[in-house]
């Protein structure tokens, strides 16, 4: 049996493993901005009660995503999937130019 140094184990590091900090990209939510009207109209949705569940909580979303919250944080704070978050976020931002929210 062959003994080794001290030193080569370092050495025989795999040399693509990361030895420090490992820096990943971090994907930006999309800034949503909102009239006062389109605010006030997403408002009555989500707190109306004869709406449709899927639609109170996409208006929910678009109105945290305004205040400038982070896709995280409205997830913990709506009790929904962090992927239901970022989609919905993603899509008003795709389909959205200025104009009424189409929920």
């Amino acid at each position: 049996m062959a003994c080794q140094r001290a030193g080569a184990a370092a050495a025989d590091r795999d040399p693509f493993l990361p030895i420090g900090p490992s820096v990943v990209p971090v994907a930006v939510a999309c800034a949503i901005f909102l009239t006062a009207i389109d605010r006030k109209r997403l408002k009555k949705v989500a707190r109306g009660h004869k709406s449709e569940y899927r639609q109170r909580v996409r208006a929910q979303i678009v109105l945290h995503a305004a205040r400038g919250r982070s896709n995280a944080r409205i997830a913990r704070e709506t009790g929904l999937h962090l992927d239901t978050v970022r989609r919905w976020r993603e899509v008003v931002n795709f389909h959205w130019s200025g104009c009424a929210v189409a929920l």
